[in-house]
């Protein structure tokens, strides 16, 4: 039984009919008991008459009848709109309304009233049925879900969190805040809506935890849903498969340095000893000799002083100063950025176009910093149309009091798709030129404001980078 089935009965045309005939019904007995009374008049004034004597008195029992009559017919219409209000009220969707003896407007209003608390009945079922499949899903999620109310009350607690949280089920937030001091204390930093890590240990084991929480106001009281996970084991698998990355990158730098000079060093010694390993005299080296020595020796200085500048770049990545937090309104920071472009753009005759969608845009972030991030993408991205006729480069902020977002855009050669999740690795490029060490500290420099750096692509048409700001 659904609610198109049941539409009938709160259709504006059956009430009217329910009503019609309780009217019709009343109009009757108005009209019998006013015929009655003309009659009974009547009677009295031909009282005189010995045949009519007893007349009068059987139309006053007759009157008496209707008044009775219509009392008991308009109180139980009374009555049965207050059954039903009170079975409403009292939520006993039992009652039943018996329509038998009933006359016809009663029998089609019991009927209404019969069918209104019966699909009731059934909305409850289905709440209390959908209530039970909400609960058995949250259960089985494996993300840790508590719902407060007022602040204290824990409504709602699933399996999840307790066994993330290492605790038995507590009676309020306050109770939980004595067990986890740590969790709580930060999760109540949390104002309205927002997210945050926290990191606290529980049952001698070690929690990370990413926490949201958001806020809703259902009937007039409010209620803060919690919702976490315990990532620590997730971060891990990244930092090895980071640290898998650098060192395969550490490795390919090194060998490629490494290899010569091993190669250049054999030459030399084979130049320099004979057949048995001794040491020539100066007499024995030729001019060829001493050329092809010198030759390697340039070579070894070369790279040693590749390899030596390759540290030297590993060890920028590893020093970035902290940032110097302060309000910077975003349209003058573009600004001054592209005027450090500004001979570079027009040489390479690159179109730029600036759009701020809120022209009064502010960040809170070290200016230094940030403008070098941009530095960095607008210097790959003047590099990557290089081979672009018509040269685009899009530089669009937008965003509020959450977050705002600085976008650079160009419509250079891109980045291929098996390229884009690495090029944030240190000293990774795609470039045969390149470092790999600009969007490494750029991404860096993001982290550190608390925000993060997005980089999509596609490869011929149009390549974006996306700072990403969080307010606290």
């Amino acid at each position: 039984m659904n609610w198109e089935s049941r539409e009938h009965i709160y259709t504006e045309d059956y009430v009217n009919m329910v009503f019609r005939n309780f009217n019709i019904g009343l109009i009757i007995r108005i009209t019998l008991l006013l015929i009655n009374v003309f009659l009974t008049a009547i009677t009295v004034a031909m009282i005189g008459e010995k045949d009519l004597f007893f007349l009068p008195l059987i139309l006053l029992f007759i009157l008496v009848l209707q008044i009775v009559d219509f009392i008991l017919f308009t109180n139980r219409i009374s009555r049965s709109l207050s059954k039903f209000i009170d079975t409403l009220k009292s939520a006993d969707h039992t009652i039943k309304f018996e329509d038998n003896k009933a006359g016809l407007p009663f029998r089609k209003l019991y009927k209404t009233f019969n069918e209104v608390t019966a699909f009731i009945q059934e909305l409850k079922l289905e709440k209390e049925a959908q209530y039970e499949y909400l609960q058995s899903v949250i259960s089985h999620m494996n993300i840790g879900i508590i719902s407060l109310k007022d602040n204290n009350e824990i409504e709602f607690i699933n399996k999840s969190a307790l066994e993330i949280l290492g605790i038995t089920q507590p009676e309020n937030w306050q109770e939980l805040g004595g067990k986890i001091p740590e969790f709580v204390m930060e999760t109540d930093k949390i104002k309205g809506k927002g997210s945050c890590l926290i990191e606290f240990t529980a049952a001698k084991t070690v929690k990370r935890l990413s926490v949201k929480v958001s806020t809703l106001i259902i009937f007039k009281e409010e209620f803060r849903i919690i919702t976490f996970q315990d990532i620590r084991s997730e971060i891990e698998q990244k930092e090895v498969e980071a640290w898998q990355k650098l060192i395969k990158i550490l490795r390919h730098e090194i060998m490629n340095s490494v290899t010569p000079i091993s190669s250049m060093t054999e030459t030399i010694l084979m130049l320099v000893e004979d057949h048995l390993g001794n040491p020539k005299q100066a007499s024995e080296l030729t001019s060829d000799d001493i050329a092809d020595i010198r030759e390697s020796v340039i070579t070894i200085h070369d790279r040693s002083e590749g390899l030596n500048q390759f540290v030297e770049l590993y060890r920028e990545v590893t020093r970035i100063p902290d940032p110097k937090i302060e309000p910077i309104m975003v349209p003058k920071l573009i600004e001054r950025t592209l005027k450090l472009f500004e001979t570079n753009l027009s040489e390479s005759g690159i179109n730029t176009r600036v759009v701020n969608k809120n022209p009064v845009l502010k960040i809170f972030a070290d200016p230094s910093l940030i403008e070098q991030v941009l530095i960095n993408i607008l210097k790959n991205s003047v590099e990557a149309l290089s081979q672009t006729t018509d040269k685009k480069i899009e530089i669009k902020s937008e965003g509020g009091q959450e977050s705002q977002m600085i976008t650079v855009t160009d419509n250079g050669s891109g980045i291929p798709d098996k390229d884009i999740d690495d090029i944030f690795v240190p000293f990774y490029s795609t470039k045969e030129n390149g470092s790999g060490i600009g969007l490494s500290l750029s991404r860096q420099i993001m982290h550190m404001h608390g925000g993060q750096i997005i980089a999509t692509s596609k490869p011929g048409i149009e390549t974006s980078f996306s700072l990403v700001f969080y307010s606290d």
